[in-house]
């Protein structure tokens, strides 16, 4: 019986030995359960706290953008008032009335020869000299101030425009409107505005302007052989009809008179014109002779600068031997200024 007893001992020992190792294990096993539990859950608080910290991160951003382009809203507006500013106050640098028929007349004698002009402005007046391309005809243009109604400019400058563009304005004023023109200091364009008193219509044009490069010359005074001052509607249909013969106009001038002379394909022709007097001054034919000079010149250039005869009722012509012809019209009056072309002789090879 007492050996039973030993061996239940025994057996419980055994069992202790067993089971405390196990409950150990179970303690153990459920401590890291539940630190796994607990880093689980630090784990998600620390999630949580980063998802909130983007999310306070994003508002930042979309604050921070509607910050940037609410800057540049502002930026834009007080650009945009700046320029409004700088316009209101810009310095009127050029302003000059005339009537518009004046200008139109010297653009359709220089279309056809020059492209691109600089008008020169100065205090004086408006000043314009230009080549062809050939080199063959330079065109000068004198607009005084007395040619004008109103006429201000503040300082010197020279506003480069396309002759074409400028006579398409031009042509859009009616035959009696009166052409104002306005240039404001640093703009990139010159403003035209037609005004007809008749009916109070008012056109307003802007031009943009244009950079040409281009040297004004000094043309010296010339002492010319031969002066003629004759009709320039006598002048213009002279070169219209022989220009239907040939390309090339003699001109002969002696104290008989002056005659105009062409040699074709289809044959010649010429026509003379002796001195005559007159009440009226523009149809007069007047010579001064030093001596006999013979010339020849291109036709169609001189078909281009008879059609400034508008300009005035008489023309001047200014012959030398080997010298550039002179064809210069004054602006109705010779205080107003002049419109004058030079164009080299033809010489013979």
């Amino acid at each position: 019986m007492k050996n039973k007893f030993i061996k239940l001992d025994q057996a419980c020992a055994f069992l202790r030995h067993i089971s405390e190792p196990l409950a150990e294990q179970c303690v153990s096993d459920f401590e890291a359960l539940l630190q796994q539990g607990g880093q689980q859950e630090q784990g998600s608080e620390k999630k949580q706290k980063a998802a909130a910290e983007v999310k306070a991160e994003e508002k930042k951003m979309v604050e921070a953008v509607d910050a940037v382009e609410a800057i540049a809203e502002v930026e834009e507006k007080v650009a945009d008032a700046v320029a409004e500013v700088k316009e209101e106050t810009a310095e009127v640098a050029l302003e000059a009335q005339l009537q518009h028929a004046v200008l139109l007349r010297v653009l359709d004698a220089t279309k056809d020869l020059c492209k691109d002009v600089n008008f020169d402005c100065s205090e004086n007046g408006l000043q314009v000299q230009s080549m062809d391309s050939s080199h063959v005809a330079l065109v000068s243009l004198l607009l005084r101030e007395s040619a004008f109604t109103e006429f201000k400019c503040e300082r010197p400058t020279s506003l480069g425009m396309n002759v074409e563009s400028l006579a398409k304005i031009l042509k859009m004023c009616g035959p009696s409107d009166s052409l104002k023109i306005q240039w404001k200091g640093g703009a990139d364009t010159v403003g035209f505005q037609c005004e007809s008193g008749a009916d109070d219509r008012i056109a307003d044009f802007d031009l943009k302007l244009m950079q040409i490069e281009s040297e004004h010359m000094e043309i010296p005074e010339q002492q010319y052989k031969v002066s003629v001052r004759l009709p320039s509607a006598d002048f213009q249909k002279i070169c219209r009809d022989l220009k239907e013969f040939g390309e090339t106009m003699q001109i002969k001038a002696t104290k008989e008179g002056i005659t105009f002379s062409v040699q074709g394909d289809i044959g010649g022709g010429n026509v003379m014109l002796k001195p005559r007097e007159s009440e009226k001054p523009e149809e007069k034919v007047a010579l001064t002779v030093h001596e006999p000079v013979t010339a020849t010149f291109a036709l169609r250039y001189l078909v281009n600068f008879a059609k400034a005869a508008p300009l005035c009722g008489a023309v001047e012509l200014g012959l030398g031997p080997d010298a550039p012809l002179l064809v210069k019209y004054e602006l109705e009056k010779a205080e107003n200024g002049f419109m004058q072309f030079y164009l080299a002789p033809k010489i013979d090879e």
